[in-house]
C-alpha cells in the first residue's frame, strides 16, 4: 500500500534472494579473482615470447575485445553485484591509461569494436529495459538503437557499414546495412552448430558443426557474401 520508498540509491541491480520477516534483505554477489592477461606470442613457432602480464582486475564480466589496430583493449564492468548498470573500460596499451565509458545502458553483453575503432556494437538493454542491438560511440558513450528485440552479433563487415546478426530460433545469419536498415539472409547454420564468427577482413564466416552420428565436430568456412560452406578440419 502507498508509494514505493527509495531505500538505497546507486545500488545497481543485484540478484535479490528475498526478504526475511525481520526486514533483512539478502542478495547474491559473485566473487572471483578473474583478470585479463596479455602476452606476446610467436604464431609460427607456437610459443610465448614473454611472461603474461595482468592488464587490470575487474569486479565482474570482463569479456575483453581488441581494437583493430591492437592499441586498445576494451572490457566491461557491471558493478560489484554484477547486475549493472554497466560501463566499458578502455585501456591504452601504449600509455597504460584506462578511461571509462558510461553509456545510457543498463546491461551490456559483448561489446565489439568497429573496424575503424570509433564505436562498439553490443546486445543489451537500455535504462527502460528495452532489449536490442545498440551502437555506442567509443569517444562519448552516446548510444543508439540499431535494431530492437533478440538478435546476436556475429561480426562487422570490413568497411564497418554492415553487420552480421543471428536471428530467430533457427539462428539464421543476416547481413544488415547500418545506414538503411536493410537486411538480407546469408545462410542458415545447421541446428547442431555453434558460433558463427566473422574473419577480421570480413570476407569469411566460420562456424562449428556438430555430428552426433560420428561423434565429431567440423570447422566450416563460407564466404560472407553467401554461398557454399566447406569443411576445413574435423575432430572426434
Amino acid at each position: 500500500q502507498g508509494s514505493p520508498i527509495n531505500v538505497k540509491s546507486d545500488f545497481g541491480s543485484p540478484w535479490i534472494q528475498g526478504l526475511t520477516r525481520s526486514g533483512a534483505l539478502y542478495v547474491t554477489k559473485v566473487v572471483s579473482d578473474e583478470d585479463v592477461y596479455v602476452a606476446p606470442v610467436d604464431l609460427a613457432a607456437g610459443k610465448l615470447l614473454g611472461p603474461p602480464a595482468g592488464v587490470q582486475g575487474f569486479p565482474s564480466r570482463g569479456r575483453p575485445d581488441w581494437s583493430a589496430d591492437g592499441n586498445s583493449l576494451a572490457y566491461i564492468d557491471c558493478g560489484g553485484f554484477g547486475g549493472g548498470p554497466c560501463s566499458i573500460s578502455i585501456k591504452s596499451m601504449e600509455t597504460g591509461q584506462v578511461r571509462k565509458l558510461l553509456p545510457a545502458m543498463h546491461y551490456l553483453a559483448f561489446p565489439r569494436w568497429s573496424p575503424d575503432g570509433r564505436s562498439f556494437l553490443t546486445r543489451g538493454s537500455d535504462l527502460k529495459g528495452r532489449q536490442g542491438l545498440y551502437q555506442i560511440d567509443a569517444a562519448t558513450g552516446y548510444t543508439t538503437l540499431v535494431t530492437a528485440g533478440q538478435g546476436a552479433l556475429v561480426g562487422w563487415s570490413a568497411d564497418g557499414r554492415r553487420v552480421f546478426l543471428r536471428r530467430g530460433r533457427g539462428g539464421m545469419v543476416v547481413e544488415r546495412d547500418l545506414a538503411s536498415g536493410d537486411e538480407r539472409e546469408i545462410f542458415r547454420p545447421p541446428a547442431s552448430s555453434n558460433g558463427p564468427t566473422v574473419s577480421p577482413d570480413g570476407r569469411f564466416i566460420a562456424y562449428i558443426a556438430e555430428d552426433a552420428a560420428t561423434k565429431s565436430s567440423a570447422l566450416m568456412l563460407m564466404p560472407a557474401s553467401g554461398g557454399e560452406a566447406r569443411e576445413l578440419m574435423r575432430v572426434r
